[in-house]
């Protein structure tokens, strides 16, 4: 049932580094292999392109502008290794893509080189993973459209006309099997093999020709079965940087090289590129200069976010730059997968500076979006298709690479900043993650359709709604019921065509508010303009009786250009304070998510939209998943707890009146932080009328209760005839972080009603405060109760 997963800490310090330093981790394999061994470095100059100039130049000019920069400043070192060739350096490799160079010398060399003022910093060639977690057991798919497909849509886009016709998107990868039928029809025929220089496709590891299969397999909506890709009218190019082990950074910095190459020197107009690769270092600048270079040319760089989740900060380069689009997973019922990796990107240089920031309000978020990423079927080499359903943010990433190849044969000249905004505002949202953006979904779960439909035709504009600010009367920035509140939209064109006269109004279906003042003038909006109506806000009526926490949807209808422009933008205000599904109590030095369905922990065991249990905080998680569970037979077990096949049994839902999702308390009922929910057992095959309140508490302000968080919860029985005998239990999966679970201990007390785990010096378990009297108190056995079942089903639950 459970799934650990080893983290592996990659060092990359260029940005904390003077000139002429040696990496750390290099460092220490040169005194490794001594004076007479080789090793692998990456050089890197000091003197980097100036981004800004592609604006002025062809793509043509510009790589001219690349390969001179870096001919120039290199050429002094390559003229002092040329001599050393067969001796003490074994090979070289020049790129331009970044002013670097990477090579196999004796660690004498290396030092001598990391002296000249002209290298910022010398690296380990290291070698980066890819992002595909364990397969997952399954039988062949029968010859449809393949989930992850539907679930964004994508086949409605067919319908459209837009397949992704005359779009090329490149991948970096294992590999490819260019012959598979799947995707014979797709292959540009350009190929290059990074490891071994073979001049024909092969793929030796079935990832590359999986993630390609995603992008691009099938025929749509043509004859051919299965249809496995999402833009079945793209084609392919495919360089090969993978072994085994991973990729090389000296060949990956070749693919880069080779595809920035293939649009300057060749005209090949490769528009986007897919990676589901990336380092665990969650600061390494390794390739920052390169995924400029190849935006500064039309290349649309598409990484997957990291598979170490699901703790804060996992997400890996360079899926975390904000130059690039990242990528999380998610499962068919619309989840966050529990191993996808977690924002939010380090607040530190370059990422900190808001010149390559893809949105004004991006902070840090990561991923950007997600996608479906478990359990994915797709093409393997020799024609065949994965008899083991695939998962991993490796997954997800090509949907992602394939819908921008759907918008691009709609646009062609759509930018990285355009495709950034219509993907992440035309994300769909599952209601368990709100709010958004947030860094588990990033801005929500990838929509096709819906981006299609907000992408621009060539002639018209593009009107970004970017910000909504809400003036209510009362000035406390909460929407009370009756209030008035002033609306102030803020909109931005991203096309080069203007939009004239603009106009805009607002609407809404919900019964409780009244528009009184829903239509205003922007003027004209040419590209790049940013409008507001501050000057004549839409003004809106609370409705009196109106519930707090009740969420409102608005339309806001554009016109311009004599009304041959219209369109609709979305957002949603919320009357009173927001209630949520689940939300974090923190109390010093631990942190444990509260939910509205009795789990605890997350909102899910595959540990979607939670923290789990923090000890110490911040920290890591040491909670697997929990439910609180309650019955009085093995038939009427209610939980939120995993059952056979590791499937969630989730027998409770939010009441519905009251609205039993999460709220704060003010004022608190005990300490300083509470929140309150409620649900019943309407889930249950059998439902009784069992309605639960909760109430989650932790004191702040006394630090002798920093180390608890006390949640209580409160019977009723709301049905029509007795409950009976009941029972009611903690069920809490502990683990310690990382392996290290394999040598946890546990014991019980039964004089304090506790039940508690133990490792690497931290204590943490469930202690019984009310009522006095426990029945049992009990360390379950995985291999005897979980393992068999991969989970506990109700019976033995009972």
């Amino acid at each position: 049932m459970k799934k650990q997963g080893a983290l592996m800490a990659l060092l990359g310090l260029w940005v904390t580094l003077s000139a002429g330093t040696i990496d750390p981790e290099l460092e220490s394999e040169m005194k490794r292999v001594g004076p007479d061994g080789f090793v692998q470095a990456i050089v890197v100059m000091e003197a980097q392109a100036d981004v800004s100039l592609a604006r002025q130049m062809t793509k043509k000019q510009y790589g001219e502008y690349l390969k001179d920069l870096a001919r120039r400043t290199q050429a002094p070192l390559l003229a002092f290794l040329e001599p050393l060739m067969g001796q003490d350096v074994e090979w070289v490799k020049t790129y331009w893509v970044a002013n670097a160079f990477a090579l196999r010398a004796k660690p004498w060399v290396i030092r001598k080189i990391a002296q000249n003022p002209s290298v910022r910093i010398v690296e380990p060639d290291r070698l980066i993973p890819l992002h595909r977690a364990a397969p997952q057991p399954g039988g062949a798919e029968p010859d449809i459209i393949s989930w992850g497909v539907t679930q964004i849509n994508a086949d409605d886009v067919w319908a459209l006309g837009y397949t992704g016709e005359g779009v090329i998107v490149g991948s970096i990868d294992t590999g490819v099997d260019a012959s598979h039928p799947a995707l014979a029809p797709h292959f540009s025929g350009y190929w290059l093999d990074a490891i071994s220089g073979n001049p024909n496709p092969y793929d030796d590891l079935q990832h590359g020709t999986h993630t390609t299969g995603t992008m691009v397999g099938g025929d749509g909506p043509g004859p051919f079965d299965p249809d496995i890709g999402v833009a079945p009218g793209a084609q392919f190019a495919m360089c090969k940087a993978f072994t085994s082990g991973g990729g090389p950074t000296s060949s990956i910095m070749q693919c880069f090289n080779w595809y920035i190459s293939l649009v300057t020197d060749s005209g090949v107009p490769i528009r986007a590129v897919n990676n589901s690769w990336g380092s665990s270092s969650t600061t390494s600048t390794t390739f920052w200069t390169a995924v400029l270079n190849w935006r500064a040319v039309g290349i649309i760089p598409v990484f997957s976010i990291g598979n170490d989740g699901p703790g804060s900060g996992t997400a890996g380069t360079p899926g975390n730059f904000p130059t690039v689009i990242g990528v999380g997973a998610t499962n068919s019922s619309d989840n966050i997968a529990s191993f996808s990796s977690r924002g939010p990107a380090p607040n530190m240089n370059p990422w900190n500076d808001p010149q390559y920031w893809p949105d004004p309000n991006w902070n840090f978020i990561k991923p950007d979006i997600s996608a479906p990423g478990v359990s994915i079927y797709s093409s393997i080499p020799g024609g065949g298709y994965s008899s083991t359903f695939w998962s991993g943010t490796s997954m997800s990433a090509p949907h992602v690479t394939g819908t921008i190849a759907l918008l691009l044969s709609k646009n062609p000249a759509l930018t990285f900043e355009q495709v950034y905004q219509i993907l992440t505002t035309s994300a769909y949202q599952p209601p368990s993650g709100a709010p958004y953006p947030n860094n588990n979904y990033g801005w929500g779960r990838l929509d096709a359709l819906a981006a299609i439909l907000n992408t621009p035709s060539l002639d018209e504009p593009f009107i970004l709604l970017t910000e909504v600010q809400a003036m209510d009367s009362g000035g406390d920035g909460q929407l009370d019921p009756g209030e008035t509140v002033d609306i102030i939209v803020t909109l931005t064109n991203l096309s080069d065509t203007v939009a004239q006269g603009l106009t805009g109004t607002l609407t809404t279906t919900s019964s409780y508010v009244t528009i009184t003042d829903g239509s205003t003038t922007f003027g004209d909006v040419a590209l790049g303009d940013t409008v507001d109506n501050s000057a004549d806000p839409f003004v809106i009526q609370i409705d009196p009786n109106a519930p707090s926490g009740a969420d409102v949807d608005f339309t806001l209808e554009l016109s311009a250009n004599g009304g041959a422009y219209t369109a609709q933008r979305y957002f949603t205000l919320t009357i009173g304070v927001p209630r949520l599904d689940w939300v974090t109590v923190t109390a010093g030095n631990a942190a444990l998510t509260v939910t509205d369905i009795g789990a605890l922990g997350f909102m899910s065991s595959d540990q979607a939209q939670g923290d789990g249990f923090v000890f110490p905080y911040p920290g890591q998680n040491r909670l697997y998943y929990g439910s609180l569970a309650i019955g009085n037979s093995s038939t009427y077990v209610v939980d939120a707890w995993y059952e056979s096949g590791g499937n969630d049994d989730r027998d409770f839902e939010p009441s519905t009146n009251p609205d039993g999702r999460i709220i704060p308390l003010d004022p608190p009922v005990l300490g300083d932080i509470n929140y309150w929910a409620a649900y019943t057992d309407s889930g249950h095959a059998t439902p009784q009328g069992l309605y639960v309140e909760q109430l989650a508490m932790a004191d702040t302000t006394n630090a002798d209760y920093a180390d608890f968080i006390v949640v209580k919860h409160t019977l009723f029985n709301i049905g029509s005839t007795p409950l009976s005998g009941l029972y009611v239990a903690y069920f809490m999966d502990f683990d310690s972080p990382g392996n290290s679970f394999q040598s946890d201990q546990g014991g019980t007390d039964q004089s304090t009603r506790l039940a508690y785990m133990y490792n690497l010096g931290y204590y943490f378990g469930v202690a019984l405060l009310q009522p006095d009297s426990v029945a049992n108190l009990s360390i379950i056995h995985n291999p005897t109760y979980i393992y068999p079942n991969q989970g506990m089903p109700d019976v033995t639950q009972w």
